[in-house]
Parts: C-alpha cells; structure tokens; sequence
C-alpha cells in the first residue's frame, strides 16, 4: 500500500475512532479537562484533552462533543496531527508527522489530504501540489532525494497527464504520462545533447520516433523498449545514410547504406554490419553481389570493376580468398586459387596472346613449380620466383631445341645443357641467357669445343676436337681461332702459331709428319709472306711465299750444297737467278 493511501487510511481510521472513543468515554463518565464543564449530562467542553482507550489521544478545541477547531491528536502508533478539525474529522490546514517520519503539511478534507499541500518523504522525497482523496491529485511538484524533479499532473497518486520530468544527471522528459511512467508522445533531452522527440509506452521509447544525436546523426523511425527496431531511417553527421530495418539499436534486417563517397551497399544486415547476400557499389563504378560476413565480402560473390575486370568466386575478410575465376579487361585468365586477395597457390593463368601457365602462385605472381607453354609452341616446365624462371628448369622450343638448366630473372643463368634439334649440344655456364663462362660446344658432326665462351661465342683460351682427329688447342675470338694457338692434324701435321678469323694466318710453325717444316708468315690457311720451309731431305727454302708456294725472293739450299738465290714463281725457279754448285760452279741467268 502506498504512503498516500496509508495515510488516507490513517485518516478515515482517526474519524471513526475518535468518535467511537468519545461516545464510548463519555458513557463511561470519564471526565474531561476544560474551560467549562458539563452541566445535567450535557457535554459543553470548549476544549479539553481525551485519553482514548485505543491509547489515542486528543487535545485541543471541542464543539458539541466533537473535535473541532484547532487541535492535537496524538496515536497510539507514534503518528501525530496538529491542525484544524470540523465535526469530529480532521478538516481545513494541519500538519500530519507519521511514526515512520514521513510528514504532510497541507490541506484536508473529511479527514483526507485534501487540496494543496507539501508531503515529505522520511527518505527526502518531498511533493507539492494538489491533494484529493488522500492521494496526489492534480497539478504538482514531486522531487526526489536523488535530485530527479518531475512537474506536471497526478491522477489517483500518480504521474498522469502532460508533465516534465527532470533527472539530477540531466537527462529531461517533457510530455504525456500513464500509470506513473512515460507514456504517449512526448520529448526526451537527453544529458549528453541528444533529443528523442515521439512516442512512449510504459516508460519506454516505443513506436515512431526521432532520435536526434549531439554529434548530429538523426534516426526516423521505429522503436521497442527504447531501442531502434523496425523500418527507420538513419541519417550520419559524416554524410552516411541507411535506410532499412533495425533489431536492439542496430542495423539488422534488409537495408540500403549510402557511403558519403557515393559507395551503395543494399542487402542483409545482422548486428549492425553487412551479413547474407548484398549488392556493393562503389563510387567508382566497381560493383560487388554476393555474400557479406561482419561488415566484409565473404562466401561466394562476384566483383566487377569499372574496367571490365571480373572475379567469381569465394571471399574472406573484404578479399578474394579461395577458389575463384579472375577475367582481366586486357583479355588475361586467372583460374585457381587465392589468399589475402591475391593469386596464390596451383592455378592456371591465361594470357590474352595465346600463353598459358599452369603451377603455383604466390602474392599475385608465378612462384614454385610450374608449366608455361607459349602460343607460338615454345614449353617451360621447372621453377618460377616472383613472375620469373627462377632455379631449376626445362626449356623446350617449337624449333625442337630444348635448355635443361638454371634459370635467373628468366633468363638461362648457371649451369644447364642446351640441345639443339640440329644434333648440336652445349653444357657448361650461361649468364643472361648467353653462353658465358665455361663450357663444352658438341657439334652434330663430332667435333667438340671445351673452353670459356663470352656472349654465346667462343672466347678466350680453349681446346677444339675435331671429328676427324685433329686438335686444336689456343686463344678464341668471337666463336673462332684468334690469336695464338697449337692445331694438330691426325694425320701427324702440327702448326703451332697465330690465327685469324678461324684460319691460320701471321707467325708460325707448322711442322709436317712427314719432317717437314716451315717457319714463317700465312695467310688464309697458307704459307704467304716470308719464311722458310725445311725439307725433311734436308732442303731448305728462305724467301717469299704466295698462296703456299715459293714466290718472290728466294734462297734454296740444297742438302747436297747445292745453292739458288733468286726469283720463284708458283713454287718454281722462275725469272732472274744465280744457281751455285757445291763445286763452286756458279750458273747466273733468267730461269
């Protein structure tokens, strides 16, 4: 029972009790105190003290045997009144103190609260206003001990009507109230800045509403147990716009979010962010429709750029993640699989020129194992790092010839063996894709090169075997014999000297099987210039040479001391001579 209503109570009980008491004192002849007294059974007290034998007690002003005018009545329970009464109830103004220390100072009527008064609370809780029936009724200013004020109207002891109520952290409600609590149309400012102007229902915001933040986003719309529920509109201070259902203050249901950048997202939502399937587009044209988890792209979808790229398949965290197809504007194809929205792992990348590889994939790029076959026949099988031929691989070519090596930045690099389809073979050091450094030369036809090579020549010094046996050993220049060097012949012949250009050419020996032997200069492969030429018999020849015969000037000694000096021709005695005789016989003329 409420305090007003006990006290009510309290009052009706003192009415009937006091009269009860009164005519039950006064049959009993108990004698009262006053200015006057009774004259031949007439109670004619003015004013006098009454000791109830409940324990009550009254003193104050009488009026034919009853309470009336000013007075004190103390009860048996600790309360207490002092103040006006009529006809034997407490009427007019009068203060009541309850036991418990709650206290009324105000007016009464047929011994009820009864018109203005101020009622304060034991606890602090004081109100004034209008009292009827003993209870808060009318116009009136309750104030709490916490330092929450509410003014405005009370029916039957509660808040009912149009009021305000203001809490002690600020917080204030102007509007309609029910039963004591919030309850039709009204406005709520909030402490903060915020301001929720519409409808509610038993303390609560509930229904149709607007919520107005301080930071100035706005929210029009639904509401259940004052939190956002249903269509609403909620429109951000940054320029952000949704428009759709709401569940427990947040997004939750099908909606569309308008990005201030011009980016539109329309589909499910669950706890405030982007969950189920929605459709994404971005400002720049780019459009995403699929699968959303926690406000990101997730599960199946298919993401268009503005370009004309294209992927179809699964998302994780806002990326391509997993199995998907990713169709480049410039004609490429990625088929396979992708992490951290980039290719990575097996899969098949085909170029709009005809090229396809088909391995492994890291960041984006080819890396680890992997097949590349070009349009034009042209296969690569073996290691890739970043995009390149990296490591250990095989390259076989449309023509036939095929690399089995190292491979750097894409280029044949180290150590490897290139086989041409003309039967020739190559192992040793390439650079760049060039032979560079040491290696081996096998020629289809049996001859053989082993030495250094400089930008896929041979260069350098090395040795030259020749399928018919002969050897060549001595210096390279750009693939051929230049330089210094020894060429032995099967057939037993050496020369050991100069070359050019692949033949023998400048100084040098060559010393013949046979025993033969010339000194001197050659030119393309032969004997040209000075020299001199040792016959195995003991003959020998010092002069000019031309074309590999004695030409020019000459000296001839004979092994049997014989001696020619003069002119040669095509290897012959010819023209001006002197031909001197062991004898010492000598023969000078025109040969």
């Amino acid at each position: 029972m409420c305090m007003l209503q006990r006290i009510g109570c309290f009052l009706v009980l003192l009415f009937a009790l006091t009269s009860a008491a009164w005519a039950q004192d006064r049959e009993g002849g108990a004698a009262g105190a006053g200015e006057e007294a009774t004259q031949a059974g007439d109670l004619t007290l003015k004013e006098g003290t009454i000791e109830f034998s409940s324990g009550n007690r009254y003193e104050g002003e009488l009026k034919n045997g009853k309470m009336d005018g000013q007075g004190v009545f103390t009860f048996a329970n600790g309360d207490r009144y002092e103040g006006q009464f009529k006809d034997g109830a407490i009427a007019g103004n009068g203060t009541f103190l309850f036991a418990n220390g709650d206290r009324y100072e105000g007016e009464f009527t047929d011994g009820q609260m009864d018109g203005e008064g101020t009622l304060t609370f034991a606890n602090g809780d004081v109100y004034t206003g209008h009292f009827k029936g003993g209870k808060r009724d009318g116009h009136g200013t309750f104030t709490f001990a916490n330092g929450d004020v509410y003014e405005g109207d009370f029916v039957d002891g509660q808040r009912q009507g149009n009021g305000t109520f203001a809490f002690a952290n600020g917080d204030r409600y102007e509007g309609q109230f029910n039963d004591g609590r919030m309850d039709g149309e009204g406005t709520f400012l909030f402490a903060n800045g915020d301001r929720y102007i519409g409808a509610f229902d038993q303390g609560r915001r509930q229904g149709q509403g607007t919520l107005e933040f301080a930071n100035g986003d706005r929210y029009q719309g639904g509401f259940v147990d004052g939190r956002r529920e249903g269509e609403g509109v909620y429109t951000y201070a940054n320029g952000n716009r949704y428009e759709g259902s709401f569940k427990n203050d947040k997004r939750d249901g099908t909606g569309t979010f308008t990005f201030a950048n011009g980016d539109v997202y329309e589909g499910d939502f669950v706890d405030g962010q982007m969950q189920g399937t929605g459709t994404f587009t971005y400002a720049n044209g780019d459009r995403y429709e699929g699968q959303f988890e926690n406000g990101e792209r997730s599960g199946q979808g298919v993401f268009v750029t503005a370009d004309g790229e294209r992927y179809e398949g699964t998302f994780k965290d806002g990326q391509m993640d997993g199995k998907g197809v990713l169709a480049f504007s410039s004609g490429n194809r990625y088929e396979g699989n992708f992490e951290g929205g980039q290719q990575n792992g097996q899969g098949t990348f085909t170029f709009a020129n005809g090229d396809v590889y088909e391995g492994q994939f890291k960041n984006g790029r080819m890396e680890g194992e992997g097949v590349f076959t070009f349009a034009n026949g042209d296969r690569y099988e073996g290691q890739f790092v970043d995009g390149e031929r990296e490591g250990t691989g095989t390259f076989t070519f449309a023509n036939g010839d095929r690399y089995e090596g190292q491979f750097t930045n894409g280029q044949r690099d180290g150590k490897g063996v290139f086989t041409f389809a003309s039967g020739d073979r190559y192992e040793g050091q390439f650079v760049d894709g060039k032979r560079q450094g040491e290696g081996t030369f096998t020629f289809a036809n049996g001859n053989r090169y082993v030495g250094p090579f400089v930008d896929g020549q041979m260069e350098g010094e090395g040795e030259f075997f020749f399928s018919n046996g002969d050897h060549y050993r001595g210096m390279f220049q750009n693939g051929r014999r230049n330089g210094q060097g020894v060429l032995e012949f099967a057939n037993g012949d050496k020369y050991e000297g100069q070359f050019a250009d692949g033949k023998r050419e400048g100084e040098g020996v060559y010393v013949y099987a046979n025993g033969n032997r010339y000194e001197g200069t050659f030119k393309d492969d032969r004997r040209h210039g000075e020299g001199s030429f040792h016959f195995a018999n003991g003959d020998r020849y010092e002069g000019g040479f031309q074309n590999g015969d004695m030409h020019g000037e000459g000296v001839f000694h004979y092994a049997n001391g014989n001696r020619y000096e003069g002119e040669f021709v095509d290897g012959k005695r010819k023209g001006k001579g002197t031909f001197y005789f062991a004898n010492g016989d000598k023969v000078e003329g025109e040969f």
